[in-house]
């Protein structure tokens, strides 16, 4: 299944980052613009997961590191992703990073939820519904802050066995939701994202994963973008447009695979400094954007 697939390809990007740096090599380099396409089978509703139910953190960190050091993770939120699926035009994506010593989860959570009325990370692996672990302080976006994951839920946490979800009075038992899994970056594609701004009822949501070895990103991106010409990955800062990084091969939601960031491009991945544009007829110049926020 695809979504297997790319759970576990986005795992090898996680452990890929867990190595030394890599020394510089022009022959990566050279293959900047180039984009790995992965197969194409089943045609489920909603974003490839991003670890395999197989693969757990503690598979793609180092030991030492996943007690010392704090594990990032990432979560996209989806109508599809409830059970059962809720049709809504809203999206979200989290941010949380992780201290196993502490049990201290910090989140950073954006969503165009429309009157949320909670939110919470609920136990209960993915098509599963479970009760609560914890509740977040406000469902308005954006949800910042930190929590404490119970010791009970710890293990859930570090499989895939947690999930947040986002309530409203239409829809009780959550509008979006999705599991928390290991991820590096994050992206909320919106037309207000746009420079100059665009009106649109459209976005977007997914995460990344990077492999600092060779360069490879994976990514997988749900959007709602009725006729899309391309997407790419921009040079540029929030409110600043630049030139293309990165071509994808498919600009159709869903959005998967791999591609390789330029050498030249790599320090600004690092720094939030790369976003991802889908474009249209109507809006040539992106109808959504969003940046690659580095979860840290």
């Amino acid at each position: 299944m695809k979504h297997q697939y790319f759970f576990s390809v986005l795992a090898l990007g996680l452990l890929g980052a867990c190595s030394p740096p890599p020394v510089s090599n022009d022959a990566a380099a050279d293959s900047g613009a180039m984009e790995a396409s992965a197969p194409e089978a089943g045609s489920e509703a909603g974003l490839p997961d991003v670890v395999s139910p197989d693969v757990v953190v503690a598979d793609v960190l180092p030991s030492d590191a996943s007690m010392a050091a704090p594990i990032s993770m990432g979560a996209t939120l989806l109508g599809s992703e409830e059970t059962p699926a809720v049709i809504t035009p809203a999206r979200g994506v989290g941010g949380f990073t992780f201290n196993a010593a502490t049990r201290m989860l910090t989140f950073n959570v954006r969503h165009t939820v429309t009157g949320a009325t909670a939110a919470h990370i609920h136990r209960g692996t993915r098509g599963t519904n479970g009760g609560v672990a914890v509740a977040f302080p406000s469902p308005m976006s954006p949800m910042t802050g930190s929590v404490e994951i119970p010791e009970a839920d710890v293990a859930a946490l570090m499989s895939g066995g947690l999930y947040v979800n986002i309530h409203t009075a239409t829809n009780m038992g959550g509008e979006i939701r999705g599991q928390i899994l290991p991820a590096q970056y994050n992206v909320l594609l919106l037309g207000s994202e746009e420079s100059p701004a665009v009106t649109t009822t459209a976005n977007g949501a997914g995460l990344a994963n990077y492999n600092a070895m060779t360069g490879v990103l994976t990514y997988a991106i749900d959007h709602s973008v009725v006729t899309p010409t391309a997407a790419h990955i921009h040079i540029g800062a929030r409110g600043a447009n630049g030139g293309v990084a990165v071509a994808f091969t498919s600009p159709m939601s869903p959005m998967t695979g791999m591609v390789t960031i330029p050498e030249a491009n790599r320090a600004a991945l690092a720094a939030g400094g790369l976003y991802v544009n889908i474009h249209t007829v109507t809006n040539m110049g992106g109808e959504i954007r969003g940046q690659l926020e580095p979860i840290r």
